[in-house]
C-alpha cells in the first residue's frame, strides 16, 4: 500500500508559517515581509507567497495593504466564542475516548505531564507547548472519530497557544488541570475526563481573558522576555 505522498513546498511554508506565529515567533500585530519571512524559515518567496494567501483565509494573518499583511489581533469575543467550541468538541472527544485508552496511551500520557513538570522548571516553553499539544491528541484519539479531532486540531490553529502559558501563574494551574485529566483517564472515567477538560478549557480562557483585558482593549502582544528565557 503507497504512503503517504511528501508535502508540497506550499505545505510545508504553511506549517512553518502557522507554527512560527502559534509559538511566538511572530507576535499578533506584526507586520509580515514576505522576503524577510522566507529568509528567516529557509524557504523560497513563491511557497511563503502561497502560505500567506492560506493563512489569510483562516484568519490567522491579516491584510494590512496591498503588499503587506500581518499577524491577526487578538479578539476577546473571538476568542470566548471559540473556545465555547473548543469544550464542546473536547470534552465529548475525552468523554468517548478514555474509556478506550490502551495501556500503551496511558503510558504515554504519564510520561508526557513528567515531561511538562519538567519543562516547566526548566523554562523550557518549546517543550511544554509540543508535550501539551501530544498529551490532548493523546486523550482524543481513541474517539473513534476521525472528523472530531480534525476539528479540534482546526480549532488549535486559530490563535497563538502560546500565549496561554505566558501568563503569570497560569501554567502552575494548567498543570495541575493536567494531573486531574490524567487521574480520570487512569481510572477509564469518561464522564469525569470529560469535566476536567471542560474546567480546563474555562480556567484557560478566564486566565486569558483577564491577562489580554489587563493589557490593552481586547487585545495583546506576546511578551518578548518569555521567548527569550525558552531553550533551543
Amino acid at each position: 500500500m503507497a504512503g503517504r505522498p511528501p508535502p508540497t513546498k506550499r505545505e510545508l511554508a504553511v506549517e512553518a508559517l502557522r507554527d512560527a506565529i502559534l509559538r511566538g515567533k511572530y507576535e499578533p500585530g506584526q507586520r509580515l515581509r514576505q522576503n524577510q519571512v522566507a529568509r528567516e524559515l529557509g524557504l523560497s518567496a513563491t511557497p511563503v507567497r502561497e502560505a500567506l494567501r492560506e493563512l489569510r483565509a483562516q484568519g490567522i494573518v491579516e491584510h494590512q495593504s496591498r503588499r503587506s499583511v500581518r499577524v491577526a489581533e487578538l479578539d476577546l469575543d473571538n476568542l470566548r466564542e471559540l473556545y465555547a467550541v473548543r469544550s464542546l468538541l473536547e470534552s465529548r472527544a475525552a468523554r468517548l475516548s478514555v474509556p478506550c485508552l490502551t495501556e500503551a496511551d496511558l503510558a504515554r500520557l504519564v510520561r508526557l505531564q513528567a515531561t511538562m513538570e519538567a519543562a516547566f522548571k526548566a523554562a523550557r516553553m518549546k517543550a511544554i507547548l509540543a508535550a501539551d499539544k501530544e498529551f490532548h491528541e493523546t486523550l482524543y484519539r481513541s474517539a473513534g472519530n476521525r472528523h472530531l479531532l480534525g476539528l479540534v486540531r482546526q480549532l488549535w490553529e486559530s490563535f497563538p497557544r502560546h500565549l496561554l502559558w505566558l501568563v503569570p501563574g497560569r501554567t502552575e494551574s494548567s498543570l495541575a488541570e493536567h494531573r486531574r485529566i490524567l487521574a480520570a483517564a487512569r481510572r477509564r472515567d469518561g464522564a469525569a475526563a470529560a469535566r476536567a477538560v471542560g474546567r480546563h478549557l474555562a480556567s484557560g480562557l478566564k486566565a486569558l481573558s483577564r491577562h489580554l483585558s489587563g493589557l490593552g482593549p481586547d487585545r495583546a502582544p506576546a511578551p518578548r522576555t518569555a521567548r527569550r528565557r525558552e531553550a533551543a
